[in-house]
């Protein structure tokens, strides 16, 4: 409207509603969940205030929202942190990337504590948060030798990054994994690829 008269518009465009009270609430609160300017965590307290306030189910939240209904409960589902992990996500310390690997840990209290605590001390990357978590599931119970899994350097790596003259990398994933040589150019992958060939 104010831009409108900043533009000296005779008529604009409107649409008139006319709702009860509790409706207008309820776009207010899914209006406020769309702005892209909300916290994760501000944007879970707001889903599940329409959970509760208005009995909507998170599928009839996510219709709404225009959200499929998984990207809802992941959303809603980091109000289930604990204390530590909220504060960290909220200080912007870990990122919701991480929080949800926290979160895969949730019937190891201890574990998702051994984990924030490796994030914010070594600035592991979400896919190393999520190694950290497969590594244990799978069995591993060690520190050590979870960090040991989590790292994508290796004394072989160190070997083939030399032989190649170029940074390689080891990426673990739930199921085995990926070896990563970098390359910039072109003519250093021909160059990878040849000595690769060589018998």
């Amino acid at each position: 409207w104010r831009a409108a008269k900043a533009a000296a518009l005779k008529t604009v465009p409107v649409i008139v509603r006319s709702l009860q009270e509790i409706q207008k609430l309820e776009i207010a609160l899914v209006e406020n969940v769309q702005r892209v300017d909300l916290s994760p965590l501000e944007q879970a307290h707001s889903i599940e205030n329409l959970h509760q306030q208005f009995n909507l189910t998170y599928e009839e939240i996510a219709q709404r929202l225009g959200k499929g209904g998984s990207t809802v409960h992941n959303i809603v589902r980091l109000l289930q942190l604990p204390p530590e992990a909220t504060k960290a996500l909220a200080d912007q310390k870990i990122t919701e990337g991480h929080a949800r690997q926290i979160l895969a840990l949730n019937e190891w209290p201890a574990k998702q504590t051994e984990l924030l605590s490796s994030i914010i001390r070594y600035g592991w990357s979400v896919r190393q948060a999520e190694r950290f978590v497969v590594a244990y599931k799978k069995g591993a119970t060690d520190l050590k030798e979870i960090q040991a899994k989590v790292r994508t350097e290796s004394p072989e790596t160190k070997k083939l990054s030399k032989h190649f003259s170029t940074p390689v990398n080891v990426r673990r994933m739930a199921n085995g994994g990926k070896l990563e040589i970098t390359f910039k150019t072109e003519e250093q992958l021909t160059s990878i690829i040849n000595r690769l060939l060589q018998r």
